[in-house]
């Protein structure tokens, strides 16, 4: 039985999440990713009827300019985007999404019309993000677990 609390787990899968993209950029391979948007921040931010319209599950394909824009962080990666409004409008917004929003990553099979995922999270971002959570606050309390005291010197 898989351990959905496991902190070591959670941070596997991040970590896992965070390297195949940069492996997808720097082989130049468009890809798509399924996310938990819950945490995911628009830039402008979207009205709460988008949002709702969005879904607490989306789809987003990562090619053209999406593809060039995407940059890496320690905790989260950004990419510009175009979502189409309900009158048929583009907006164009920046999406920040954490590495545990991430549920999957797609390629498609360049012979056929295939998907294939290369890139499963099977937990709830509400547990991995309690779990970071957690550990910020005990490390945050607890400084005492990256420093030695001088006197144990």
């Amino acid at each position: 039985m898989i351990d959905s609390n496991s902190l070591k787990l959670h941070t596997t899968l991040q970590r896992h999440a965070k390297e195949m993209i940069a492996t997808l950029i720097e082989e130049d391979l468009h890809f798509s990713i399924v996310c938990d948007t819950t945490f995911i921040k628009f830039t402008p931010s979207l009205s709460a009827e988008m949002r709702e319209r969005l879904g607490k599950v989306a789809v987003f394909i990562l090619s053209g300019y999406s593809f060039q824009s995407l940059e890496l962080g320690e905790n989260h990666f950004e990419f510009e985007a175009g979502l189409v409004m309900k009158n048929g409008d583009d907006l164009g917004t920046i999406l920040e999404i954490p590495y545990s929003s991430v549920m999957q990553i797609v390629l498609q099979d360049e012979n056929d019309a295939q998907s294939v995922m290369i890139y499963c999270n099977p937990f709830e971002v509400a547990q991995n993000q309690e779990l970071e959570d957690s550990m910020i606050a005990i490390l945050s309390n607890n400084p005492h677990i990256f420093y030695k005291d001088k006197a144990e010197e």
